[in-house]
């Protein structure tokens, strides 16, 4: 859990994610700044939009203040959300 969201991994290697999403910590595909129940974050599973992630999905999600982070079951890790401090792991 985050500081004001949450996210839970699937059996199956799915991520859900809820609650407070401004930068787009949640990593869903929509604008609202609150989501009160849990959505799936199928942009990992968009080759378009993720390359090179695993077909088998989500091994295990964390998340911040304002970012969030995962990795899939082949072990790349991947990041998404407020990076004002580099905690996404991408050059500011």
């Amino acid at each position: 859990a985050g500081s004001r969201n949450s996210a839970c991994v699937t059996r199956a290697g799915g991520l859900y994610a809820w609650g407070w999403n401004s930068h787009d910590t949640l990593g869903l595909d929509t604008e609202d700044e609150f989501v009160t129940t849990p959505r799936a974050v199928e942009a990992l599973r968009d080759p378009e939009k993720v390359p090179g992630f695993s077909p088998r999905g989500v091994a295990r999600a964390h998340l911040g203040g304002w970012h969030a982070l995962c990795v899939d079951f082949d072990g790349a890790a991947y990041a998404w959300g407020g990076n004002e401090y580099g905690q996404a792991g991408v050059d500011c």
